[in-house]
């Protein structure tokens, strides 16, 4: 057929159902008889031709898309107070508040003056992954007691003959690749091997070990580039909720949100308002601002709600501002609206600032399946599919399984996982895999897998040829405070580390005084009865012994004061590792912050018994000799 005959047939199609059309306004809309027949058939062409040039180059579509809609934001400071009250849409306090609107103009404000700001992104692309444990007849926590000693026992081991029944496998070899910008999902059963890969890609290994044969590279940067000097860019969020129950929502946020303030924040904006400003934005994107100001509490403590403490957990990562974010079922507890809602703010933000999150979901709805552009499916610890997320169904069905009619896309990828629930299509009974190694060799046997190995090779060789590793150093250096080694992962120098700790165990005092006051009372009434055991004794050689027991109890009871702070460094034990992996501050940090906190109360502790004793026992009445004890 020549290209006239087409060109003629087009036009009586087209001719036609123009005719059906315009018939069918007539009977519905007798006042408006639609445009005439030759307005019709140009804006037919024109729609055609914008189609077929947007199926030509689709990067250019989105990018002509992107640009309108980055002109509709201002590109200015939001914590500007000038700046939030002309624009009502960037003020979190505001009914108004848009979290979109709010990440665009970030995103413009950053493309503005990137010599300034520096934005950064990170991927992550990995080859023959393989995760593996050692088996043990007993392990333990290393103290400063036995530390030495587990470390000369696990030298012996690294350099002698290794016992290969010892080692178990976690992960099978797998390979994927998670650029900056895309948001993707890890499906399994528990026990599948989620949560060991996301700890895996955040470079938090403790407790297993990476196979040596394995290939991580972070747009270039290592595994150990990572663990050393950005662990704050790549986090881990787990599924447990940790917090300090006394604390108030606002008082947890502000106090990541000071911690991980940066340098470039913008000019003439002090640190105490650009974290306030990030606090309450995240705050409103979760729909937190109205627990503000009461307690997040625990299962012991009364406080927010349990989907609230996962929306606070929520938000206190997204405020580590981190390029690589690992979601441990972060929807747990919470119900399918604001599951969907928190998806959704992880798919802006990946759009939009080009973070890379994973999260790995049990339970995931088909609207925000559909969110997702990748999806990892793991079968007892070995990768059956890794790809795009809306190709997954399609291959398992290829594959020979029926998707049951209603069953949302990553329910049906799941049960593929569990032989009690999949189904295959009539006459695939016994063509189709069953065990979790015949599922990953039709996977790698696939096409699929082979167009996936060379977009992973291509991307280490982009990442050999470009000078990523300098480019991101610099970013991380301008978001650093001054007084601070640039090989540090942290973003404030240690003295900002301990000032801000203080102020937070004077908040935690503030929210529970039960325990200081508790204490302070203990050592006064303790104090009375001692002493009256050894009321006013004489000034006389025969009292020497009854001194000495005296002074005894004195100096045992001022030993024993501190007793109580155990309860609360096993409270605060968890949480201090947390924030240590998000990049918050140091350990040393938060105990000298402990040390400065708690002087105050062990001083009025310390004279509230030693006060009542020193006299009711008839000591020396001298100033010299009082202060001297």
């Amino acid at each position: 057929m020549s290209k006239d005959s087409k060109t003629s047939n087009q036009g009586e199609w087209d001719q036609n159902d123009e005719n059906r059309d315009s018939s069918s306004e007539n009977h519905s809309l007798n006042e408006y008889h639609g445009f005439d027949a030759a307005t019709t058939k140009d804006i037919q062409n024109l729609a055609r031709t914008l189609t077929h040039d947007s199926m030509k180059d689709d990067s250019s579509a989105a990018l002509i898309k992107y640009l309108s809609h980055m002109s509709e934001v201002p590109g200015v400071l939001p914590y500007n107070e000038e700046d939030a009250q002309v624009y009502d849409q960037l003020n979190p306090d505001s009914d108004n508040f848009n979290a979109k609107f709010w990440v665009k103009n970030m995103r413009k404000l950053f493309d503005s003056d990137p010599d300034y700001f520096k934005p950064s992104r990170l991927g992550i692309a990995y080859r023959d992954l393989r995760a593996y444990g050692v088996a043990n007849d007993s392990d333990y926590q290393p103290t400063v007691t036995n530390g030495w000693w587990k470390a000369i026992v696990e030298g012996f081991r690294l350099f002698g003959k290794e016992d290969e029944s010892r080692f178990f496998n976690i992960l099978k070899p797998m390979d994927a690749i998670m650029r900056p910008g895309e948001l993707t999902v890890v499906l399994g059963r528990p026990g599948a091997g989620c949560s060991t890969l996301l700890k895996t890609i955040a470079a938090q290994t403790y407790g297993f070990h990476v196979g040596k044969e394995s290939r991580i590279t972070y747009d270039g940067l290592s595994q150990h580039d990572i663990q050393k000097h950005y662990h704050g860019d790549v986090i881990y969020s787990a599924e447990t909720d940790i917090h300090f129950p006394h604390l108030t929502v606002g008082d947890t946020l502000e106090f990541a949100a000071r911690l991980r303030t940066p340098q470039n924040r913008g000019k003439n904006i002090d640190r105490e308002t650009y974290a306030k400003h990030m606090a309450s934005v995240y705050m409103a994107t979760y729909g937190l601002s109205h627990t503000r100001n009461t307690n997040v509490g625990n299962d012991f403590v009364r406080g927010v709600s349990g989907g609230e403490r996962k929306r606070v957990s929520i938000a206190e990562a997204s405020l580590s501002g981190a390029n690589i974010q690992c979601w441990d079922n972060a929807t747990r507890g919470l119900d399918a609206a604001t599951a969907l809602e928190f998806i959704r703010a992880l798919k802006t933000s990946a759009a939009i600032l080009e973070t890379t999150p994973l999260i790995a979901i049990y339970q995931c709805s088909q609207d925000a399946y559909d969110l997702f552009d990748n999806v990892v499916v793991l079968y007892e610890g070995y990768q059956i599919f890794f790809g795009k997320a809306k190709k997954a169904k399609e291959y398992f069905i290829n594959m020979g399984y029926k998707c049951p009619q209603r069953q949302t896309t990553a329910d049906f990828l799941t049960s593929l996982t569990n032989p009690a629930e999949r189904e295959p299509l009539p006459g695939y009974e016994n063509k189709v895999p069953r065990t979790p190694q015949e599922f990953e060799a039709y996977w790698r046997n696939s096409p699929e897998y082979a167009a996936l190995i060379k977009d992973i090779d291509n991307y280490f060789v982009e990442c050999e040829k470009l000078d990523t590793k300098q480019l991101y150093h610099d970013s991380h250096v301008a978001r650093q405070s001054n007084h601070i080694r640039p090989g540090s992962p942290y973003t404030v120098s240690f003295y900002m580390q301990v000032r801000y700790g203080v102020g937070r165990n004077f908040l935690r005092m503030k929210g529970d005084p039960s325990i200081p006051i508790f204490s302070v009372f203990g050592q006064l009434v303790m104090g009375l009865i001692l002493s009256s055991v050894f009321y006013n004794l004489p000034q006389t050689t025969s009292s020497f012994y009854y001194r000495g027991a005296a002074m005894f109890f004195a100096v045992l009871f001022n030993a024993f004061a501190s007793l109580l702070e155990i309860m609360s460094l096993f409270e605060a034990r968890p949480i201090v590792e947390k924030h240590k992996k998000y990049a918050l501050y140091r350990p040393s940090a938060d105990a000298l912050a402990s040390i400065v906190s708690e002087l105050p109360v062990k001083l009025v502790m310390s004279m509230s018994f030693n006060f009542v004793f020193y006299f009711m026992v008839n000591f020396r009445r001298n100033a010299g000799r009082f202060f001297f004890y």
